[in-house]
């Protein structure tokens, strides 16, 4: 009897891991649908999530990294600025975060024990400018303590709840692994433009053509809104041209060839208190360049340098 039960469970296991495999390849929305079930949120690339306690809801979406996790399949790592990269699952904006965003957030903020925030420039719809690094910083550790989330900003483990504290702002730790919002390092946002492992090669996000794909000099004389261009291969807006997007890294000297896991630069930079921008090349106000791919277009700013022609969008780890 034992030995006849013995092959029949076997058979049984090996059927139900097939199934599972086979499941894994069907979308797992239309299996919900179809039986009746709420689907949970599965991390794919391009899911998007949104913000939980805004009247204007913030956008994220997934972006699957290359980091290898259990029984995961990867190609290997990707080059970026010259170094070879692996990063984690991470959620980046779908759009560059807009004006009243900004102001919905800041104004909260506000009033719950931050100070100092500017205010912001342009028009609802439009990506938010006249913004510091510092200003940003400390608008995402507001967002993240209204979403219920841990902030990724610290000083002498205190939350930065100060835009003009110097001291705190300039010698700030950025905890990645935090569930906060924050700026996306420039590792993370070269990848996510450049479509992740979704990728297609394209010359400039989700197009061969430039005019498809972005604002800049030739097309654009001024910020436009957001989302008015095509999206890349996650469904990401505006990574080329239109304005500057600010980084976390603190700048830095990249070494060529060396190989990275999750690189957010130096711990801080206070001898010139520079902060990395990244943008596709060409903004709207520049007369752009000759760069290695559109995707390498860089700048650095001093961390309270407010300009009408640099934004951000938020970017979140996966904690869950």
């Amino acid at each position: 009897m034992l030995k006849k039960v013995i092959p029949i469970f076997i058979i049984s296991i090996l059927f139900i891991l097939n199934s599972c495999q086979y499941f894994s390849l069907i979308d797992y929305k239309e299996w919900c649908e179809n039986n009746g079930r709420t689907p949970a949120f599965v991390f794919r690339n391009g899911e998007v999530r949104t913000t939980k306690t805004l009247m204007n809801q913030i956008e994220i979406v997934a972006v699957e990294g290359n980091w290898p996790q259990p029984d995961e399949f990867v190609t290997g790592p990707v080059l970026l600025q010259g170094r070879y990269v692996y990063l984690s699952d991470f959620y980046i904006g779908k759009y560059e975060i807009t004006y009243e965003q900004w102001t919905e957030v800041r104004t909260w903020a506000l009033s719950n024990g931050y100070f100092n925030i500017s205010a912001g420039g342009d028009s609802n719809g439009y990506p938010v400018i006249k913004i510091s690094w510092n200003d940003i910083m400390v608008w995402c550790n507001a967002l993240s303590e209204k979403e219920g989330l841990i902030p990724c900003y610290t000083y002498i483990g205190n939350i930065i709840r100060n835009a003009s504290d110097t001291t705190a702002c300039n010698n700030s730790v950025f905890t990645i692994i935090n569930s906060g919002y924050r700026l996306q390092t420039e590792a993370e946002w070269e990848f996510a433009a450049r479509g992740g492992t979704l990728s297609k090669k394209y010359i400039f996000p989700g197009s061969n053509d430039r005019n498809q794909s972005g604002w800049y000099y030739e097309n654009a004389g001024a910020v436009k809104a957001v989302g008015k261009k095509i999206a890349n291969e996650l469904g990401l807006y505006d990574t080329y041209g239109n304005v500057w997007e600010k980084c976390t890294d603190w700048n830095s000297t990249i070494t060529p060839g060396i190989t990275e896991i999750n690189p957010t630069g130096p711990p801080s930079d206070v001898s010139t208190l520079f902060h990395r921008s990244r943008v596709g090349e060409g903004i709207w106000d520049s007369s752009g360049g000759v760069f290695p791919t559109p995707y390498e277009h860089r700048n650095i700013s001093v961390s309270t340098d407010i300009n009408d022609d640099t934004g951000f969008r938020v970017t979140r780890t996966k904690t869950e």
